[in-house]
């Protein structure tokens, strides 16, 4: 078989058999688990949501980076705009009709096309996508149009939006209202705005620093504290956002629970050197410390460490600061996942090895390389297939090319001959496995 031919088949192995290695958790995106985890117990059936990116709006919408912060309601939602007036009247006529199954489905379609029509400008989308979240009847409507609006990065509405989170008592709503704020930043695009523009943008900006300061310091709403802590850092310099965090993780009034603060500030010591600087090493003792005494479980196992590694072995490593490698690779080395671990999730030892090869004395240039002959190297069959099963494309070629696989090969089949050692968990692991590679043809050297 010619190699490209076998590269391809390997491929539509590989996307079928669901065998990726990388976990890719972007400290950016962090907000989309817990909006999630929200829409699940709202009362409304939840459809998944395929919202438009920046780059496609701006390439579609007509005038999209016009900023007008005179709010001239009128000319923007006038009878003259109909394909505007009609978005509005549908949305209005479905939720008198009802929100539920089709009613929503129609109403995502009809959004959908809305935002991406170059018709329509995006000062026009902003007006008329805030006028059908202030008419919603319920939270999961209001958060569906606000969430909508996110991708016009609403800048005009700063004002109304800062004036709707101090209004509203619902938690659910201001959730939503910071995540909007949170996109603001992205309608600054100094290449084709004017002077006027960009200072209107900096006001706005600063108005929402400020909601942000104040509030960060006065809530008693866990919810809320969490999405101001992960706003904060794209509206304040690094040195003021360590300051401030400093002073709120160590403080004894802080509203969040120890595990809580911890899975925060795992998510924050991802941003920038400074924060790595000032946080990484308290965050590592913090989790170090999360042993239960009764058991010889380790730290590693515990939600926010099962984070940072994750994090840590999808990270370049040019990428994380020089000064908190020594406590990082410390970290690394003195756990080390239990084989009940591996046998239920297999990502999560495969996490912790990439970790460990990147960040341990054992690192070797070519991570594909390093983790073949870890896999090779391992007398357990359990852990060993745990990590093909999570290996990328390029570790399964340099795996099938190996002049040890027939031997590993036997290995993982007398593994399976023993059925006292290894629990049925683990024989349905190496299974599965060892199937996969006996179905990939060797190729001719």
């Amino acid at each position: 078989m010619k190699k490209s031919s076998f590269v391809v088949f390997l491929f539509i192995l590989i996307s079928m058999s669901g065998t990726v290695f990388f976990y890719e958790k972007n400290v950016n995106n962090q907000h989309e688990d817990r909006y999630n985890r929200e829409q699940e117990t709202a009362s409304s059936p939840v459809q998944q949501q395929i919202f438009l990116s920046q780059k496609e709006l701006i390439d579609k919408v007509k005038n999209y980076y016009d900023i007008r912060p005179d709010k001239q309601y009128e000319d923007n939602l006038g009878d003259k705009n109909l394909s505007v007036r009609k978005f509005l009247d549908k949305v209005n006529q479905l939720f008198r009709e009802g929100w539920e199954n089709r009613g929503f489905l129609e109403i995502d379609m009809l959004t959908q096309r809305f935002i991406a029509s170059p018709e329509i400008s995006r000062t026009e989308k902003v007006y008329a996508l805030w006028s059908a979240a202030a008419n919603a009847e319920t939270n999961f409507q209001y958060r569906y149009f606000i969430d909508s609006l996110s991708s016009l990065s609403p800048v005009e509405l700063t004002d109304e939006i800062v004036a709707g989170y101090y209004s509203t008592d619902s938690t659910e709503r201001k959730v939503g209202l910071l995540r909007l704020m949170g996109t603001i930043p992205g309608a600054m695009n100094p290449s084709v705005q004017t002077e006027d523009q960009i200072q209107y943008i900096n006001d706005q900006m600063a108005k929402v620093r400020s909601v942000i300061e104040n509030d960060i310091q006065a809530t008693d709403n866990s919810l809320l504290f969490e999405e101001l802590v992960y706003l904060y850092p794209n509206f304040s310099p690094d040195s003021e956002t360590v300051s401030l965090f400093k002073k709120l993780f160590n403080s004894k009034n802080l509203v969040l629970n120890k595990e809580e603060k911890l899975d925060i500030m795992v998510d924050v010591s991802f941003g920038t050197h400074k924060m790595q600087n000032a946080f990484i090493p308290q965050l590592l003792e913090e989790i170090s410390s999360l042993g239960s005494e009764d058991t010889e479980a380790d730290n590693i196992h515990h939600p926010s460490g099962e984070r940072f590694v994750a994090l840590l072995a999808n990270a370049p490593k040019e990428g994380i600061s020089t000064k908190v490698i020594p406590d990082i690779k410390k970290f690394i080395e003195e756990m080390e996942p239990n084989e009940l671990e591996i046998v239920d999730e297999p990502m999560k030892y495969g996490n912790w090895v990439k970790s460990f090869l990147k960040y341990g004395d054992k690192l070797l240039e070519d991570e594909a390389t390093a983790m073949t002959d870890f896999i090779f190297g391992l007398d357990d069959p359990v852990r060993a297939a745990a990590l093909v099963s999570v290996a990328n494309e390029e570790i399964l070629l340099k795996t099938i090319h190996d002049e040890r696989l027939p031997s590993f090969l036997d290995g993982l089949q007398s593994a399976l001959q023993n059925q006292n050692s290894i629990s049925a968990s683990g024989h349905e692991l190496i299974r599965e496995e060892l199937d996969m590679l006996l179905e990939i043809p060797i190729p001719e050297k």
